[in-house]
């Protein structure tokens, strides 16, 4: 299947990451789908995806909601016919608290938005996934999650950490169905958190440079192409160098 004929949603659109995700789909063409908690937020994305192409619809959506996830995915396939890509990044920004200070109000939100965001995301999106010819689901996680070393804090290294869990258990669900499941895990991303020199995760890194977007983004176009069919069950780690797997 070309490019510019599948059909993209993704959670977590309006992010730096997740910006520059939803302008490579539109410049290959795709007709792409962005959720997000704040109908604004989406709708101001696709406004600015629109020099990139012109098949975007913002749909805001919770996806701690089983039931707002499927509404997003029958609007989806009644606007353009189907669904063969779900990428799944949102959820609540990271904070570096001491252990006695995590409030269970932020410890269950970041878990929410994350890790059950993901699950919705892949559970309501599988039966129209199971009729496509290239389905392909791609969750994001964090590399500094490994050998807890999360410069993100702790609820979200665990939520990221499940999601790695629920990559390599999906995958091996959902492959009788044809459907691949992979991850990649980000770290050291230049303008992301701040690589620079001066930066500890900066210092921590064997390579000259931080992790481009860019790279990032020829990825994520390599898993949903035909080339990418033959991987699933992956996690994919972007961390510039720094040893971050056991």
């Amino acid at each position: 299947m070309a490019m510019d004929k599948k059909v993209a949603v993704i959670a977590g659109g309006a992010g730096r990451i997740g910006f520059e995700i939803c302008r490579t789909f539109c410049e290959s063409g795709m007709s792409l789908v962005i959720l997000g908690s704040s109908k604004a937020r989406a709708i101001d994305t696709a406004k600015r995806l629109e020099k990139y192409g012109d098949q975007c619809l913002a749909i805001g959506c919770n996806v701690v909601n089983s039931q707002d996830v499927r509404e997003a995915m029958e609007q989806t396939v009644d606007r353009f016919g189907g669904i063969d890509v779900v990428v799944s990044m949102q959820g609540w920004p990271p904070q570096k608290q001491e252990v006695t200070d995590i409030t269970d109000e932020y410890w269950n939100g970041v878990i929410s938005s994350h890790l059950t965001g993901s699950f919705h995301m892949l559970q309501q999106a599988v039966p129209y996934l199971e009729k496509s010819t290239t389905p392909r689901v791609i969750f994001l996680a964090s590399s500094g999650m490994f050998k807890g070393e999360a410069e993100e804090g702790l609820a979200y290294a665990a939520a990221k950490g499940g999601i790695v869990s629920l990559t390599y258990s999906a995958a091996k669900m959902l492959a009788h169905k044809g459907i691949t499941v992979n991850c990649i895990a980000t770290g050291g991303i230049y303008n992301v958190y701040g690589c620079s020199n001066g930066n500890d995760l900066a210092r921590q890194i064997q390579l000259d440079n931080c992790s481009n977007l860019k790279a990032i983004c020829k990825t994520v176009k390599f898993l949903i192409d035909e080339a990418g069919g033959a991987i699933s069950g992956e996690v994919l780690i972007y961390n510039s160098g720094k040893i971050t797997t056991c």
